[in-house]
């Protein structure tokens, strides 16, 4: 953070397209020389701020977290499995909305349509930046009296290793399991069907962030904020 801001400051650039990350460092623009520059923030972070000269363009997770819900609900699951990091268990306990997690958004969303869950968290695993289930925690989940029927990942990264360890120990459970997977990256692609993904749409963000700045040029007023709804990949 500190050297995307120090990198920000120095650059000669009027215009700056950033990946902004979780939390955008908005104390950029109190530096010298950054006041009259244009700053494109691209993708998301934990924020509804806004600030002269910077235009955000993000992805919508609540919109995935619903896309999620709905899927799950039409295909009859009442009971769902959560994995997700302990940074994005901590967001879900303080219900910060903004963060970048599925969880709450989703949580509220299937509260409302009848819906439980249980609730697993990865972790660190000393070789960063993977981290690990539990594995007997886990398969435990299956034996309970509710035992989920449906895998929701916070990240896809999780629902990978969901997968992973059902295809080793269980693997008669897999024909009774959707896996969802808050992501659509190198983790979901090369996971077995079926499998479901949140895409992200980049390139609809990248495209997004070009047309800012082709209206910056062009001597238009762009909107400030520009929600990129995610789609879902059915595998």
């Amino acid at each position: 953070r500190d050297e995307l801001v120090q990198r920000m400051a120095r650059s000669e650039s009027d215009t700056m397209i950033v990946q902004a990350g979780l939390h955008f460092p908005f104390e950029v623009f109190d530096l010298p020389g950054m006041h009259n520059k244009t700053v494109i923030a691209a993708v998301s972070w934990a924020s509804g701020l806004t600030w002269p000269g910077l235009y955000r363009v993000l992805h919508d997770h609540e919109v995935g977290a619903h896309l999620v819900a709905d899927h799950l609900l039409a295909r009859g699951h009442r009971h769902v499995l959560l994995l997700m990091t302990s940074i994005q268990h901590w967001s879900l306990q303080q219900e910060l909305p903004h963060d970048d997690c599925p969880a709450l958004p989703f949580c509220q969303y299937w509260k409302r349509q009848g819906g439980t869950w249980s609730i697993q968290v990865s972790r660190d695993s000393g070789n960063p930046p993977y981290e690990q289930l539990d594995t007997a925690a886990f398969l435990a989940a299956f034996d309970a009296d509710t035992p989920p029927t449906a895998i929701f990942g916070c990240r896809d990264y999780e629902a990978w290793l969901a997968q992973s360890i059902l295809l080793q120990k269980r693997p008669d459970l897999l024909p009774q399991l959707d896996i969802v997977g808050h992501g659509n990256t190198p983790w979901s692609q090369a996971i077995v069907p079926s499998f479901t993904s949140v895409d992200f749409c980049l390139e609809e963000i990248a495209d997004n962030a070009i047309n800012i700045v082709d209206a910056l040029q062009a001597g238009k007023k762009p909107q400030t904020l520009t929600h990129v709804a995610p789609r879902l990949v059915v595998r």
